[in-house]
């Protein structure tokens, strides 16, 4: 019987060194995908957030009302604490109280976001809750969120909110 001229498919050792060769990429290239994935997240989470703020000033301003934003984890009404991370609720304040359940029953929910994708912290510091834009767009508390990540390799980012009322995107060493 004669061989023919060429064969078709693989031998075996071409197809353990395509999986040896295969392997070594999915190991050097997983790690780096993921840190890609989580730096999207963080990108992602910090614009929703800054977005939120901005529009919450802009209502404000065109309402010419005050309007609350502060941290919710049923997106109806505001939860205790500094702990953002299960999301936040954005409100008409008509009735311009600063303390209390909010908001009130006859107070209308403009917009609210729900939990913060992947693994991060979301906290307050140096703001009062919730955080209140005047009409004239001025914030009644300065400070910033801090948005860090679980993996200590990646930057975290800041949400600052000046008294002028307009949010900032910064970044962030959360080790520090």
């Amino acid at each position: 019987m004669a061989r023919p001229a060429f064969s078709k498919g693989f031998t075996l050792l071409e197809l353990l060194v395509a999986i040896t060769v295969s392997s070594i990429l999915l190991v050097i290239g997983i790690p780096a995908f993921m840190q890609m994935i989580a730096g999207n997240q963080r990108s992602a989470n910090s614009a929703d957030l800054y977005s939120d703020l901005a529009f919450a000033r802009a209502e404000a301003i065109s309402r010419n009302l005050q309007v609350g934003v502060c941290p919710s984890d049923d997106g109806a009404s505001c939860a205790d604490g500094s702990d953002w991370r299960q999301g936040w609720l954005i409100y008409a304040n008509t009735d311009n109280s600063t303390a209390g359940a909010e908001p009130d029953a006859d107070e209308a929910v403009l917009a609210s976001h729900g939990e913060i994708e992947g693994q991060f912290s979301l906290t307050a510091s140096g703001m009062t809750t919730p955080i209140l834009f005047l009409p004239s767009g001025r914030s009644r508390s300065d400070g910033r969120f801090e948005l860090c990540p679980d993996d200590p390799d990646l930057k975290g980012r800041a949400v600052e909110i000046t008294s002028t009322g307009r949010p900032r995107i910064a970044n962030l060493d959360c080790g520090a």
